[in-house]
């Protein structure tokens, strides 16, 4: 976790919508360590969100898959203003594809450019303010259709993930150059 996650827009914007009394229960689950950890952890501590933000710490393949079934979304990076950049390319959020995960950031991931996914990505302003729950709670609603099966769901994210970002698809343009084959894109 580093500085470019700006992960305290979300934090901060749980306790608000708690602060609200919401009828849903929306959660924040974080895998990994680094340096914004600590700060993440007593944010959501001197926030009172205990109950509704948890960390894991550092976890890698089958480890990643119990937490990986209780998500229903995926947050990419929120803070990258504060390193004056507007775009990225995350693998973090093709992971979340992968896994038939939708994606919420708070900037735009080169993964975004492709309009048959645009449903499964919600953007945020790149800036400092802090992410409107509701706002993801509205696009959850959109992308599970209200309460459309959530194992078509991710067969269709995943589906859209093989076609767009799958290394096959990634490597074929510089496969093809090295052969001296025309790219059919």
């Amino acid at each position: 976790m580093r500085r470019a996650h700006g992960y305290e827009r979300c934090i901060q914007g749980l306790a608000r919508y708690y602060q609200k009394n919401p009828g849903r229960r929306v959660e924040i689950h974080f895998v990994g360590d680094g340096e914004e950890k600590d700060y993440y952890q007593n944010l959501a501590s001197q926030l009172h969100l205990e109950e509704y933000v948890f960390f894991y710490g550092s976890q890698a393949g089958k480890e990643l898959d119990p937490i990986y079934d209780k998500a229903d979304a995926g947050l990419g990076f929120f803070g990258l203003y504060k390193d004056k950049m507007s775009t990225i390319s995350s693998l973090k959020s093709v992971e979340y594809l992968a896994k038939g995960l939708p994606v919420i950031s708070g900037c735009v991931e080169d993964i975004m450019k492709y309009e048959n996914g645009k449903s499964f990505f919600k953007i945020f302003p790149n800036d400092e303010s802090v992410i409107d729950i509701k706002e993801i709670v509205g696009f959850y609603d959109s992308v599970y259709n209200n309460n459309k099966d959530r194992n078509s769901v991710h067969r269709e994210i995943r589906n859209f993930a093989r076609q767009t970002v799958d290394m096959s698809v990634v490597m074929k343009p510089v496969i093809n150059y090295i052969l001296g084959e025309k790219d059919d894109q």
